[in-house]
């Protein structure tokens, strides 16, 4: 799994919360980890795009695949019907990631490794 998937996994997870959306928290992340400090160079699609290639990486990596597609499905369906909102693909993709499991029985799973947040100190 590529270093920028770990690391929008792990600031949806500690940081997601502190935006407005998932979509914002996605801009943050990639404003960060870019250097690009206009949060334009996300707008207008860009970072719709950016997710998809991040979830392309997730999806290769993890145990069970479809366990992540059913959740992703779960979470639309739950902002269509109980929350009467409207929830893009990208918004679903990023509450998949933020979901995620990333640790069972005190191992890594889902193509996560010990390495991956050595360098942060953090555990998920």
């Amino acid at each position: 799994m590529e270093k920028k998937t770990v690391g929008l996994i792990r600031f949806l997870k500690h940081h997601g919360a502190e935006y407005k959306d998932l979509r914002q928290a996605a801009i943050a992340y990639m404003s960060e980890y870019s250097g690009c400090k206009m949060l334009e160079c996300y707008e207008h699609g860009n970072i719709e795009k950016i997710v998809f290639e991040i979830f392309l990486d997730l999806i290769d990596s993890v145990d069970r695949p479809s366990c992540l597609l059913r959740q992703i499905e779960e979470s639309k369906k739950i902002h269509r019907e109980y929350l009467d909102e409207e929830f893009s693909d990208a918004e679903a993709v990023l509450t998949g990631m933020m979901l995620i499991q990333v640790r069972s029985d005190s191992k890594y799973i889902n193509g996560f490794k010990e390495q991956d947040f050595e360098e942060k100190g953090d555990q998920l």
